[in-house]
């Protein structure tokens, strides 16, 4: 999703990680397993917020996300650990 930020929204009956178009804010994913107090970096499991949200998926299906902090010479585990390449 571009133009998008990531935060921690701490609405009662939500409570997750939200990813939200800055230029839609009608588009977001929700983090769909949040751990308390941990950055989802790595491969994790979100929820479409809003039909077409993401890659035209439908409300509610989920969608698989990777955040990465590796370098470009580094591959990104699902736990988010790196390894290099070489």
């Amino acid at each position: 999703m571009m133009n998008s930020h990531l935060y921690y929204d701490d609405t009662p009956m939500v409570e997750t990680w939200r990813l939200q178009s800055l230029r839609n804010p009608e588009n977001y994913l929700l983090l769909e397993n949040p751990v308390s107090g941990t950055i989802p970096i790595g491969t994790h499991s979100w929820v479409v917020g809003s039909r077409g949200a993401v890659c035209g998926k439908e409300k509610d299906a989920k969608h698989h996300l990777t955040f990465s902090t590796c370098y470009p010479d580094k591959y990104t585990c699902d736990d988010g650990t790196c390894i290099d390449l070489a």
